[in-house]
């Protein structure tokens, strides 16, 4: 399967995260399984002028590449970049 796009769940692969903890923070656009994947979304997003890098992460015994924005010092910032990958149409969650 090509992955999914923001994955339900808590951990660093997906799910969103509150304003509570430390940073760094991350807008997350999508967790792959596939790299190629993961790299298509990564241009995407810089086309549309984000800054996007690809982080390994492993959940569940798998290994995903999250397509991520950021780093943001506060989960307000972080939050405020989802928002904007969200008004472009990009499903984005808040990590860590």
């Amino acid at each position: 399967d090509g992955g999914a796009r923001a994955p339900a769940g808590g951990g660093a692969a997906g799910g969103g995260v509150g304003p509570g903890l430390g940073g760094p923070f991350h807008a997350q656009a999508g967790a792959f399984a596939d790299y190629a994947s993961a790299i298509a979304q990564s241009k995407s997003l810089e086309r549309a002028g984000f800054r996007a890098e690809i982080q390994p992460v492993t959940k569940g015994g798998r290994t995903l590449y999250a397509v991520r924005v950021g780093p943001f010092v506060s989960w307000t910032a972080a939050n405020d970049q989802a928002g904007r990958l969200r008004a472009r149409g990009i499903s984005a969650v808040v990590v860590p």
